[in-house]
């Protein structure tokens, strides 16, 4: 597998299906499935394989951006055909980035405090454990403790 830093030294990338599956972690179905459904268009040599080169990687990126700010395929497929009619579509595809970032923005927020939840529950579960199997009293839960969760902004 190529590290991805090389990669970015590489001013002529020509990556095959399974070389970008290895190194993305996509599965050569998926990236036949984003070139089916129109989103990717990847060319091919003269074997008829697909062949993908820095442009097709860096859309690949974008499409996988795209999908982890919780755009559905629908709104992918439609960011790649405005790229594909220029620059007269800048706003709109502007306007799609912005609230796909405010969208992992929140969920990096909800993310982040569920994190701290499961955290808080490790250690209580924990000194529980610990209680158990030495044949104690289990410890009390302080009742407050989800008021103060609660109130916390994060």
């Amino acid at each position: 597998m190529q590290d991805a830093s090389e990669l970015g030294e590489q001013k002529d990338m020509c990556l095959s299906i399974s070389e970008v599956s290895e190194l993305t972690g996509i599965t050569p179905s998926n990236l036949r499935f984003f070139e089916e459904e129109g989103i990717l268009d990847i060319p091919r040599n003269g074997a008829g394989c697909r062949v993908f080169h820095r442009k097709e990687m860096e859309e690949l990126l974008g499409l996988v951006c795209l999908k982890h700010s919780g755009l559905e395929l629908k709104e992918i497929k439609r960011f790649f055909h405005l790229v594909r009619q220029g620059n007269s579509t800048l706003r709109e595809r502007y306007r799609m980035l912005q609230e796909g970032h405010q969208a992992m923005k929140t969920r990096i927020r909800e993310l982040k405090k569920c994190l701290k939840y499961s955290k808080i529950k490790m250690e209580y579960i924990g000194q529980y454990c610990e209680a158990y199997d030495k044949g104690e009293p289990l410890p009390q839960v302080n009742p407050e403790w989800m008021d103060s969760f609660l109130k916390q902004k994060i």
